[in-house]
């Protein structure tokens, strides 16, 4: 069953693909504008600030206190400055990933889930 929330999302879908005939990547700053239009129509702007908030706060925040805090724990543990950076890299990779793993499971689903 198709909530509320859907059924518009469904309808402007509807009504933006016929209202423009080219692509949205070719003007970005009109796309990007429709977008946070359509956002704001359905969501409140208190929503949406603390959506923001939450997005900056936690993905800075953890990866300010990850970097802070890695110099003194590895040296307490008495590894030198070069695995350091391996191990670093090994910790941020899955982040660095994520777009190209996005991608990668819309094109091939999981167990027959996807976006689409």
């Amino acid at each position: 069953p198709q909530t509320d929330f859907h059924k518009s999302l469904n309808n402007q879908n509807k009504n933006a693909s016929h209202s423009s005939s080219s692509p949205s990547w070719r003007y970005p700053i009109r796309s990007t504008n429709a977008y946070f239009t359509q956002m704001s129509s359905i969501f409140s702007g208190k929503f949406l600030s603390w959506i923001a908030i939450v997005q900056f706060s936690l993905s800075g925040g953890v990866m300010t206190l990850m970097w802070s805090i890695g110099l003194p724990l590895f040296k307490e543990l008495g590894i030198d400055a070069s695995r350091q950076q391996l191990y670093m890299t090994m910790i941020i990779s899955p982040y660095a990933l994520k777009p190209f793993i996005g991608v990668a499971s819309d094109l091939f689903p999981i167990g027959g889930y996807n976006k689409r």
